[in-house]
């Protein structure tokens, strides 16, 4: 008799040690780790600080995996609980851009895209000076017959645009033009900065680059609406 009532008190003591106090455990989901909160049952339970998680916001603790309940730190439950960590990705301007670089079929590796209009015709996007480049290099020979011609246009986050073009021609006679132009799209405003030919005219040269820059400026306009963002969030 002694013994069956020692063993019914053992037994009372363990399930009242159970209910007094509980644990929440949280899952992070990938973020740094939280360390579980053990307390009594029905005391008040401080919300832990949020864990972080690089590239993301954190947006709450849930009751589910699902992330479909969203729970508040109150009283302790009479029973453990897990929570569920809900992160929310951080879109950067610049994978805005990358979205909409890839729309146009560029090639994208960690700082520069680029995009093979035809051979010798290449766009390139530096995702870390944020600048857009257009380069032109076109080299023909037959026999004695050769023609080079080379153009490249940047335009900056100012709209800045500077245009840096040169040809060379022989089919025996000798033809060549050098020439900068510098200039901002937004004013539509352009410089001569250096010219020397010897069949064109410096006036014609300069109208034939800002065709092209302005061309390329539109280019990049439908780049920036594709992606939903202007110059000015680039800087």
């Amino acid at each position: 008799t002694t013994t069956t009532e020692a063993t019914t008190t053992t037994e009372t003591t363990t399930e009242t040690t159970t209910e007094d106090t509980a644990t929440i455990y949280f899952e992070e989901n990938g973020g740094s780790e939280v360390a579980p909160i053990t307390q009594s049952v029905g005391t008040y339970v401080q919300q832990p600080g949020d864990p972080v998680l690089d590239g993301h916001v954190f947006d709450g603790w849930f009751l589910d995996a699902g992330l479909t309940s969203m729970y508040s730190f109150s009283d302790m439950p009479e029973l453990d609980i897990t929570l569920y960590a809900k992160w929310v990705l951080v879109v950067t301007v610049t994978d805005q851009l990358r979205d909409a670089l890839d729309a146009f079929d560029f090639v994208c590796g960690t700082t520069v895209c680029e995009y093979e209009y035809t051979s010798g015709f290449t766009y390139v996007v530096d995702l870390a000076q944020n600048t857009f480049t257009y380069d032109k290099t076109q080299e023909y020979q037959d026999g004695s017959y050769y023609r080079t011609e080379i153009e490249t246009i940047v335009i900056d986050t100012n709209w800045d645009v500077s245009v840096v073009y040169s040809e060379e021609e022989d089919y025996g006679i000798y033809y060549y033009t050098n020439m900068t132009i510098s200039g901002n799209a937004l004013s539509a405003s352009y410089s001569v900065d250096s010219f020397s030919s010897n069949h064109r005219s410096e006036s014609g040269a300069k109208d034939d680059l800002v065709q092209n820059a302005s061309m390329f400026i539109a280019f990049v306009e439908a780049i920036l609406n594709g992606a939903g963002i202007t110059m000015d969030d680039l800087k």
